[in-house]
């Protein structure tokens, strides 16, 4: 993952029982990007300790999302150039699925699988871009407690802006 010497990570780490047992598409964390700003997503670690190593891989996709969901909790990212002197102007959110109002789905931009009881970095082929004002949303499709519910999940975003 080649990435500039100014650069964030976002950290999400979610206990079990969220995301909750449910056939819907759950969002792990959603990117706003600022006025004037874009954010470039070159990478992310993701890990799901998950409680059955026989089931299916877990589904997540990168897409736009038109609306911002509801009841969301913010995520700060860690600035990991000491010496930069700005402040990070776009937003983290993480949705809790039994609290929160699913942010309304747009354009899938890709869909990649990762094994419940495995980590893995995951690369997209180009860095994702989020442009000025565009929310582009991480999501988690269909947990359901046959396959393996109540996951620890952990994610680490690297990007800049």
């Amino acid at each position: 993952m080649d990435i500039p010497s100014v650069y964030f990570t976002v950290p999400l780490e979610l206990q079990p029982g969220a995301p909750t047992a449910n056939p819907d598409p759950q969002t792990l964390i959603q990117c706003l990007a600022a006025t004037d700003h874009r954010v470039i997503i070159y990478g992310a670690d993701i890990g799901i300790a998950g409680s059955d190593p026989s089931t299916n891989p877990m589904t997540l996709s990168w897409l736009v999302q038109t609306t911002a969901g509801t009841n969301g909790t913010s995520v700060t990212p860690t600035l990991h150039d000491r010496g930069y002197n700005e402040s990070l102007e776009s937003t983290f959110t993480h949705f809790n699925a039994s609290t929160a109002t699913e942010p309304t789905a747009g354009d899938v931009l890709i869909t990649f699988a990762l094994h419940r009881q495995g980590t893995a970095p995951w690369v997209p082929p180009d860095p994702l871009v989020v442009t000025t004002t565009e929310r582009v949303g991480l999501r988690l499709h269909g947990v359901d407690a046959v396959q393996g519910n109540n996951p620890y999940i952990y994610l680490t975003l690297y990007c800049s802006e």
